[in-house]
């Protein structure tokens, strides 16, 4: 069993702002390449850029990924991924 976690810079909660979803679709098409999301990757995403902490379970090939990886490029500061592994 293996439990890995990325960790960089934190940044004060109260100096982040929560981008617009045109800025969040931008970079959902600009930077990964994508023109729409995913069965529930947007609710996801959102619940992440709000500040809830977000615990997500989907299938192999769901669309994980794209989950902590679009909040990551949005905010500066830190963004925690933990991937649970046996």
């Amino acid at each position: 069993m293996s439990l890995r976690s990325w960790l960089v810079d934190k940044t004060p909660k109260d100096e982040k702002k929560a981008p617009t979803q045109e800025q969040v679709i931008e970079t959902l098409n600009n930077v990964f390449g994508i023109q729409q999301f995913r069965k529930q990757q947007q609710e996801i995403i959102n619940a992440s850029l709000s500040g809830r902490d977000v615990f997500v379970l989907m299938p192999t090939g769901a669309g994980k990924s794209l989950c902590y990886q679009l909040p990551a490029v949005l905010f500066p500061g830190v963004y925690v991924f933990s991937h649970y592994s046996k």
